[in-house]
């Protein structure tokens, strides 16, 4: 089940990444400079880094997961035949309402923010948003391999080893301190595309980007903790759909 676990976790993967390939010249043409390299050059060059980054998350995820009681128990499930998956009731009504309750957070503080961030910003942000299935398909997927089951595991498993000596497992402290740190570093991993479409990042706009993108990152990190990896990807669906229905109705 392990090969086809990873199998299965890459290709969800790189769907978001693939995903991202036709957006390429758009973020290059933010900078005003041509492309470096023939753009079939730039989407296999972004394709392959991004792939050897997430199979190094998903391997972190395999190794470290299992030892702080971090899982995915519905593709865990669906791999293993002998056992009948059944998605239950209280992991689906957590993943709607930490959706939901996401995205109209992310959705108010934007527009409580507004007034702050540079006009720049705000116009060039109007004007590049990624396609609608991007949004779900690397926010979805690719983000929530990388930064839950790769990185959140990752701090979990660290603090565990140094705090958590003879324990069967980990903390609530420290499984609340690994998803803030995951969220933090998933906030400020929205900052170099934040710098590229304002021209250079005020402090409200770090404050902005780093608060607005943790939001969620808390909410998905605490998913992932109490009830599985999935709970985490469908909830950042749902937080993108929830903002795309805001958009369509301004």
């Amino acid at each position: 089940m392990t090969i086809r676990k990873v199998l299965v976790l890459f290709i969800a993967g790189a769907v978001g990444i693939a995903s991202m390939l036709p957006f390429l010249p758009t973020l290059v043409s933010i900078t005003g400079e041509e492309l470096p390299i023939p753009l079939i050059a730039l989407q296999a060059v972004y394709f392959v880094q991004s792939g050897v980054l997430l199979l190094i998350a998903i391997g972190i995820g395999m190794w470290l997961a299992p030892k702080v009681r971090l899982a995915t128990p519905i593709l865990d499930s669906l791999l293993d035949r002998d056992r009948a998956t059944k998605i239950p009731a209280n992991t689906l009504i957590a993943l709607v309402i930490g959706g939901i309750v996401g995205g109209v957070m992310i959705v108010t503080f934007y527009q409580l923010m507004m007034p702050y961030l540079p006009v720049t910003f705000l116009e060039q942000a109007e004007s590049f948003k990624l396609p609608f299935y991007a949004r779900l398909l690397y926010g979805g997927f690719t983000e929530e391999i990388l930064i839950r089951w790769g990185l959140m595991s990752f701090f979990a498993w660290v603090l565990f080893r140094l705090f958590g000596r003879g324990q069967n497992q980990p903390t609530s402290l420290i499984y609340l301190i690994s998803i803030l740190l995951s969220a933090l570093l998933f906030g400020l991993g929205h900052l170099p595309v934040a710098n590229l479409l304002a021209g250079s990042l005020t402090s409200s706009l770090v404050f902005y980007i780093v608060f607005a993108n943790s939001i969620f990152g808390f909410i998905a990190g605490f998913l992932f903790w109490k009830y599985g990896l999935e709970a985490a990807v469908s909830a950042h669906i749902i937080v993108h759909i929830v903002i795309l229905t805001s958009e369509l109705m301004m």
